[in-house]
Parts: structure tokens; sequence; C-alpha cells
């Protein structure tokens, strides 16, 4: 059975099927054990819930909690936006623009020294998992052709 039956069975059950498409179900349901018993767990479900829920109650009014929500996000959203504008102005201010040219110039010209001098240092690692069973993967990497060959099995 696939998700798709699955979530059109709890569809069915809940009622919110089209009438054709309810009657095409109930009748490969008719035909399959496995739709019955899911069709017999979900209407458990079904009825176990409502009956068995906890009350939870807010001492604020509805408006007033979610108002408190809304104003808070919008807080962290105006916060979010205009942070980083203000940490380097607060940088240039403390250091000044002297001292942001030096280090840029800085990292410019230690870029050739802080690259990586040998190619696999350069090449990218990559990890394979396979969902499947039984399955063997063996890795080469040729730097001199730069490129990876990889060889999958199964037994």
């Amino acid at each position: 059975m696939n998700p798709e039956t699955e979530l059109k069975l709890q569809a069915w059950v809940d009622g919110e099927l089209p009438a054709a498409e309810a009657a095409r179900l109930a009748a490969q349901a008719a035909n399959d054990p496995a739709l019955q018993a899911l069709a017999r767990q979900l209407r458990a479900v079904k009825a176990a819930l409502p009956g068995n829920e906890l009350a939870r109650s807010v001492p604020e009014t509805r408006e007033f909690y979610w108002g408190t929500i809304q104003r808070a996000l919008e807080r962290a959203e105006v916060t979010d936006t205009v942070r980083p504008v203000w940490r380097w102005r607060a940088w240039l201010g403390a250091y000044g623009w002297r001292t942001a040219l030096g280090a840029a110039l800085l990292l410019v010209l230690a870029a050739p020294v802080l690259r990586p001098r040998h190619p696999a240092a350069l090449a990218p690692q990559v990890q394979v998992d396979s969902p499947l069973e039984n399955v063997n993967s063996y890795t080469f990497r040729s730097e001199a052709d730069g490129m990876t060959v990889m060889w999958v099995s199964s037994q």
C-alpha cells in the first residue's frame, strides 16, 4: 500500500472524498484486508480523540495573545534586517576607513599564500549513502585525469 492510498483512505474515513472517489475506494477496501485493517484503526483513533483531548486555556484573550506574538515577530524582523548595517558602521567608527582598507589589502595580498597547494585539497569530498541492502561501492579518484570513477555492485 502506498502513502497516497493511505492518505485517500484517511480522507475517506473522515468523509472528505468526492462521492465517486469514495465509492471507488470503498470497493477497493472491500477486497483488500490491509485497507480494511487500516480503516478500522483510523476509525478507532477518530472515535477516541474527541473525548480524550485536554482542554487548554490562555489567561489573556485570543486577540491579545496573538497580537503579542505578531508584535514580537515584527520586532525580530526589523532588528534582523538592520543589525548587519549597524555592525559595519560601528566597526568602521571604532577603527576607521584606513584600517578597513588595510585589512582588505592584507587579505588580497595573503590570498595566494592561504590557497591550498595540493590539488587533492581542492577536490570535492563525496560521500554516498545507499538505502539499498547488499550494495557495495568502490571509488577511485585520478588527480592526473581530474575525474572520479565509482563502481556500484549489488550481490
